[in-house]
């Protein structure tokens, strides 16, 4: 009735090919010389409707020679969007072509799905044994290569078709190939990169290169990001007219660019500003900058990278933010001294009178110091590991506490890495007292506390110094005269604060201990 090849396929033989498919990955589905559509109506029964708002989950086309085969298609929904399927050509894809073709040319019929997959999808198909056991053919031994080639797998059936609506006695073989997603190459990337290599042998003729692969790199990365952007913009404008929504009414087009989910008129520009904010945010994470960021400073830079997208990111900008960071550092030295003064002083429970000494203030009686040792609410246990100092929150902290007193010790503390060895070390050898750091030594308790002891006497002082004076407990004068040269009050301050002796190593250091450069917004001095 339907022609020589016409054989359904068992119900068994569907599930058998639906159970090698991962449905999960599948939203379209092209089933070719479909006869009366019996594997995607199986397939859609099973797995084709969202147990949600029951509404396909599938879409599904199909493709059959036969004129009666087609009425019969079209009957259930599923009409053929063509006839020969080893003369089909389309621009779409499908994640899996599912099919029971002809036995008669089913090598042609796998070796057409195969290259339609070429670029990602699933092909599952029922194959007459004899074409994969006997390839005497050019075309069977390319089907054989095919399979080898995207890892297919082979199971064979024996004589699946003995009981079906119509019998056959040939053997039968699921094959079954998943190939991967692939992106097909870039024109546009692949010319930017020849250019590149001619730009960059000009460019190393005529001058070095910035010091630092990273910056470089970097720098390369975004030169070829963005012009890769501005290229496909530009492609894209060109095409724009032609991808209308109709030809004379709707201009608008079917196809359009967005930055982020936002269409823009000026779309370059766009793009530029989102190109520069990536690169600048991508920079400030990198060991580049973090290692001489603390928590403060590097919240309050991640605050202006808005900022940032009018400036290229070129090796001299990133040369001139690294400085100018540097530099910045001891005017944001305060914010992260009263961050830190605060935090041991009032974030501990009871305990937090054991990191303080008490003293009556400029205009207040609640003034305070923090002492030698102080107990900070940091957990370096876990139950499983024991003792981990070198687990990342405790880290952090303590690179921030090593990089304020770099700071006060007039350095700009750049390399943790002997910190970061230090705390390995004593989690390997399950150490958890008695660290020894460059400014502090450590003791972790299982309590879920860290005492942390300060061995440089001289930086603790200019550390409450600074913390005392950004909280106004100290009068503007402090240190700036001698001991006998203060009224009655301001002696009475000396003596609680540190002492006459104390005092008189202030006087004597001024410099050191009081002077420092002013908190100011930092300046880009960049070049847009």
């Amino acid at each position: 009735m339907f022609g020589n090849d016409f054989y359904p396929t068992p119900i068994e033989l569907i599930d058998k090919m639906r159970r090698a498919v991962d449905m999960n990955r599948v939203r379209t589905i092209l089933e070719p010389s479909a006869g009366r559509g019996d594997i995607v109506e199986r397939i859609a029964a099973m797995d084709g409707v969202s147990s949600r708002n029951g509404e396909p989950t599938h879409a599904i086309d199909t493709i059959e020679l036969d004129e009666e085969l087609c009425m019969i298609l079209t009957g259930k929904g599923y009409k053929p969007i063509a006839r020969d399927f080893l003369k089909f050509n389309t621009y779409g894809s499908y994640d899996l072509i599912v099919m029971n073709p002809p036995f008669s040319d089913g090598d042609a019929h796998l070796i057409k799905a195969i290259n339609m997959q070429r670029r990602g999808g699933q092909v599952a198909c029922l194959l007459n044994a004899e074409t994969l056991r006997n390839p005497y053919t050019n075309q069977r031994k390319e089907l054989a290569s095919l399979i080898k080639k995207y890892q297919g797998t082979v199971e064979y059936m024996g004589n699946a078709f003995g009981t079906a609506d119509r019998t056959t006695k040939v053997e039968t073989a699921l094959v079954y190939i998943n190939i991967e997603p692939m992106t097909a190459p870039s024109d546009i990337l692949k010319n930017l990169a020849e250019a590149e290599v001619l730009e960059r042998q000009e460019e190393q003729s005529a001058t070095d290169l910035v010091d630092g692969d990273y910056t470089t790199g970097a720098v390369r990365r975004y030169e070829i990001e963005m012009k890769a952007g501005l290229k496909l913009i530009d492609e894209y404008q060109a095409l724009k007219p032609l991808l209308s929504r109709s030809f004379s009414g709707d201009k608008h087009p079917i196809l359009e660019l967005t930055i982020g989910r936002e269409a823009f008129t000026n779309i370059r520009d766009e793009f530029v500003k989102a190109m520069r904010i990536k690169y600048w945010s991508e920079l400030f994470q990198s060991s580049e900058f973090t290692k001489i960021f603390t928590s403060t400073t590097r919240d309050a830079y991640h605050k202006q990278i808005k900022d940032l997208e009018r400036y290229e990111v070129t090796t001299a900008n990133i040369k001139q933010m690294q400085l100018e960071i540097s530099q910045s550092m001891i005017g944001n030295l305060d914010e992260s001294i009263v961050y830190l003064f605060d935090e041991f002083s009032s974030h501990y429970y009871d305990e937090q009178s054991n990191n303080i000494h008490y003293y009556n203030g400029w205009k207040t009686n609640k003034a305070y110091i923090i002492n030698k040792k102080v107990i900070t609410r940091l957990n370096a246990y876990s139950g499983w590991n024991g003792c981990n100092p070198s687990e990342w929150q405790v880290v952090q902290k303590l690179e921030d506490i090593e990089k304020v007193f770099a700071y006060l010790d007039g350095k700009i503390s750049k390399d943790m890495d002997e910190l970061r060895a230090t705390l390995v070390s004593a989690t390997n050898s399950q150490e958890s007292r008695g660290i020894v750091t460059k400014y502090f030594t450590v003791d972790f308790y299982k309590k879920g506390t860290t005492h942390i002891t300060f061995t440089r006497p001289d930086l603790l002082k200019k550390f409450n110094l600074i913390g005392s004076q950004r909280k106004g407990w100290l009068p503007p004068t402090y240190g700036k005269k001698a001991y006998t040269d203060l009224g009655e009050e301001d002696r009475d301050l000396v003596d609680e604060f540190e002492g006459k002796a104390s005092y008189a190593e202030t006087v004597a250091n001024t410099e050191f201990y009081t002077d420092r450069p002013q908190l100011g917004t930092v300046r880009l001095g960049l070049i847009a």
